[in-house]
């Protein structure tokens, strides 16, 4: 709902856009720190990763909502982390991650 009240108000547009880019920075400094300590590959794009990551954790958060379900989340979190992320990142960098979209996903789904 956040998105739509968005559309029709710009600093609610600002806020939200604040939110998710500070979400997506942060998320992008881990990745880039699993770079550096040889997690991930020196070619990952850490900035396009962490857009991924956020814009797939958003779209399995609205689909969980609207089929009452966690079996979207589930999908998400199974094929970021255990598939696409495979082991190349360290459990720490896995839960931190983890702890970001959640701790994150709650501010913005709490905006108006």
């Amino acid at each position: 709902m956040s998105v739509e009240v968005a559309e029709h108000s710009p600093d609610i547009q600002s806020l939200l856009s604040s939110a998710f880019g500070n979400w997506q920075q942060a998320i992008t400094t881990l990745l880039r720190s699993a770079i550096d300590r040889g997690d991930l590959p020196r070619s990952t794009k850490a900035d396009e990763l962490a857009s991924f990551l956020l814009n797939s954790y958003e779209g399995a958060l609205v689909r969980s909502k609207a089929e009452k379900s966690d079996q979207p989340l589930e999908t998400f979190i199974h094929f970021a982390f255990k598939v696409l992320l495979k082991s190349r990142l360290c459990a720490r960098a896995i839960k931190l991650i983890k702890r970001i979209l959640s701790d994150c996903g709650s501010v913005v789904r709490s905006m108006p």
